[in-house]
Parts: structure tokens; C-alpha cells; sequence
């Protein structure tokens, strides 16, 4: 459909205009698909381990840089994590990466 469509667009329309504000990229990453279909996967599961990150983090692959993927496997191996904990962890490094 066009809808994933429009959100790659979304960075060329918005050179002219203001930045947007925290909370607007907020609003945008709880509309996203793929932001949403990734807290579905991690609520079905337990602990997140270091072996299930790679595919959970395809799905959120364009929200997050590659540094912040190693670092979220690398964390993971040490010790298994709160599904929530790493939903609001992705979360803040997409807003993040979003605000740049």
C-alpha cells in the first residue's frame, strides 16, 4: 500500500519545515508499523535473550542505528532483558535517531 510509502518520504518533506517536536516523533513512532508489530513480538515472549534480538530487531531495522543494535546484542548476552525494558530502550534510541 502507500502508507509505508509515505513514511519514507517523510524525511525529504521535512528540510522546510521546523523540526518536530519530541513529543510529534513520539506520536509518529507509536504509529509506526513496524514499531508496533515489534511491541507485539516482544509481549508474546518471555526474557528477551541475546539469540532472539537479531530477528526481533529486523523489524525495527530502520529505526535504529547498527552501533545501537551491537550494543543492545552485546547487553542481551550478558544478561537476559525485561521485554518492556528493551521496548522502552528501542524506543528512545528511535526518537533519537529521529530527532537528527
Amino acid at each position: 500500500g502507500t502508507a509505508m510509502h509515505a513514511v519514507t518520504c517523510v524525511g525529504a518533506a521535512t528540510r522546510g519545515r521546523k523540526k518536530k517536536t519530541k513529543q510529534e516523533l513520539e506520536k509518529q513512532l507509536d504509529a509506526d508499523p513496524a514499531f508496533i508489530k515489534f511491541q507485539a513480538e516482544l509481549a508474546t515472549g518471555g526474557k528477551i535473550r541475546a539469540s532472539m534480538v537479531p530477528k526481533l530487531l529486523k523489524t525495527v531495522d530502520n529505526l535504529l542505528s547498527k552501533e545501537y543494535k551491537m550494543a543492545l546484542l552485546e547487553s542481551t548476552q550478558r544478561r537476559a532483558k525485561d521485554p518492556s525494558a528493551v521496548v522502552e530502550a528501542v524506543r528512545q534510541e528511535a526518537l533519537r535517531k529521529l530527532m537528527h
